[in-house]
């Protein structure tokens, strides 16, 4: 069942079934945090592995400063 179900399946007074609710919406918002952080976490690695070994020795082309058509 989808949160929209789950959600509109609660009842305002049924606390339990409003808190099962609230617990899995916690726990689904918690993997994708844990997902967006291991995400972060490779993303970091690469750019450090390219920064130490890929330019090493290289030339990189700054954009000018005061933009392309200068």
């Amino acid at each position: 069942m989808n949160f929209k179900q789950s959600i509109a399946a609660a009842k305002d007074t049924d606390l339990q079934g409003v808190m099962n609710v609230a617990e899995n919406v916690r726990t689904y918002l918690d993997k994708i945090i844990e997902s967006q952080m291991f995400g972060i976490s490779h993303l970091y690695q690469l750019i450090q592995f390219t920064k130490t070994s890929i330019f090493d020795g290289a030339i990189i082309i700054q954009p000018h400063p005061n933009g392309p058509d200068v």
